[in-house]
């Protein structure tokens, strides 16, 4: 089965911190489970003490899928995509010098992601910005497909 590497683009460039996304080879489907999903299924104890059905299914499924690893892989996690890296490397791509200047200038210390995006915006930037950001996480997945025996189209 080949699987849709645009899919797997849109799940890594939306996962957040606390999430793991796991690959199903066999159907090509995708499953996103949060930190204290996968934790308590590892730990065996189970959803919290009157969590909702919804939480039980979620840690049932998360022990499923940790079991199964013939069937489920570990996709890339946020901290792989390294997006202050790729900012950076957007950054020496600008071919306008005070555009360039100014979101290198943004890209330092707190706050760097919501400079960036600011920059970007009032710079005419942001569409040249998500096409180089899905290109650099669509090479980051092609590659996680190889090292993983997945076929992608």
């Amino acid at each position: 089965m080949k699987v849709k590497l645009n899919k797997i683009v849109g799940v890594l460039d939306a996962m957040k911190d606390q999430q793991t996304s796991y690959l199903n080879k066999q159907t090509g489907a995708i499953i996103t489970l949060e930190a204290e999903q996968i934790e308590a299924a590892k730990n065996g104890t189970g959803a919290p003490e009157g969590a909702s059905e919804k939480a039980q299914e979620a840690v049932k499924r998360a022990a499923e899928v940790l079991k199964d690893t013939e069937t489920y892989a570990r996709l890339p996690l946020k901290s792989d995509i390294h997006e202050y890296k790729l900012m950076t490397n957007f950054s020496q791509t600008i071919s306008n010098n005070t555009a360039a200047g100014m979101v290198k200038l943004s890209i330092s210390g707190t706050g760097a992601f919501r400079r960036f995006k600011d920059v970007i915006t009032r710079y005419g930037l942001a569409d040249d910005w998500d096409q180089y950001k899905y290109q650099a996480i669509a090479k980051i997945a092609g590659r996680w497909c190889e090292k993983n025996g997945v076929e992608y189209e």
